[in-house]
C-alpha cells in the first residue's frame, strides 16, 4: 500500500470512527483478529493504531469485523480479544508510570548539576570580563554560554519525561482500555457489501 493509500484509508477510518463510532477491520475469518496481517500487525493492533492517531476519542466504540468466510460466533475468540487489550493497556499503563516516574526521580539530581553548570558559565563570564587578552575573553564567554546551553540540556531530561514522553504511552493504555470494553460485531462481506449499497 502506497503513502497516499494510506493516509486515504486513515482519514475514511478517522471518519467512520466521527460519524458513527466505529472501527471497521476486513478479515478472512474472525479467529485471526489477534494473528499478524500481511504488514506484520496483528488485527486488533492495526484498530489501535487508528485509536490512537485520532483527535478525539468516543467514550465508546463498536469493532466492525467484515469476514470473507462464513463465521460462528466464538466467545473464546472475544474473550481472548478483550484480555488482550486489557493486557496492552496495563503494559502500557506500567510503561508510562515507570517513564514519568524516572523524569521524577531524576530531577533533583539534575538541577543540582544544572545550577553547578551555570556557576561556572557564570564564573567564566565574571573572569572573561577582567581580563585584557581579547582572545582569552572570548573563550572565556564561548565557554560560559556553552555552559548556559549545556545547563538547560541537563534540566530539559527530566521535564521531558515528566510532563511529555509519558503521554504517548497514556494514550496508548487509554486506547487498549476502550478497544476492550468494545462492541464486537461481525458481518460477512457479503452483507457488508449489501448494506452499504443500499445506504448509498
Amino acid at each position: 500500500m502506497s503513502r497516499p493509500e494510506a493516509a486515504r484509508g486513515l482519514d475514511a477510518a478517522h471518519g467512520r470512527l466521527d460519524q458513527e463510532g466505529t472501527l471497521e477491520l476486513e478479515l478472512p475469518t474472525f479467529d485471526r483478529l489477534l494473528e499478524p496481517g500481511g504488514s506484520g500487525e496483528a488485527g486488533v493492533d492495526s484498530l489501535a493504531g487508528i485509536l490512537v492517531s485520532a483527535r478525539r476519542l468516543p467514550d465508546n466504540v463498536t469493532v466492525r469485523l467484515v469476514v470473507s468466510e462464513p463465521t460462528v460466533d466464538d466467545p473464546g475468540t472475544e474473550r481472548a480479544f478483550r484480555d488482550y487489550c486489557s493486557g496492552q493497556a496495563a503494559a502500557a499503563w506500567r510503561r508510562a508510570t515507570t517513564i514519568r516516574r524516572a523524569g521524577l526521580r531524576q530531577l533533583a539530581p539534575c538541577l543540582l548539576a544544572s545550577a553547578v553548570v551555570v556557576a561556572i558559565a557564570a564564573a567564566c563570564g565574571t573572569l572573561a570580563e577582567g581580563i585584557g587578552t581579547n582572545a582569552l575573553a572570548a573563550l572565556l564567554y564561548a565557554g560560559g554560554g556553552v555552559g548556559v546551553i549545556a545547563a538547560w540540556v541537563i534540566v530539559w531530561i527530566p521535564i521531558e519525561e515528566i510532563f511529555f514522553d509519558w503521554r504517548p504511552e497514556a494514550r496508548a493504555a487509554t486506547v487498549y482500555e476502550l478497544l476492550a470494553r468494545s462492541r464486537v460485531d461481525v458481518v460477512e462481506r457479503a452483507r457488508r457489501h449489501a448494506l452499504a449499497h443500499s445506504l448509498g
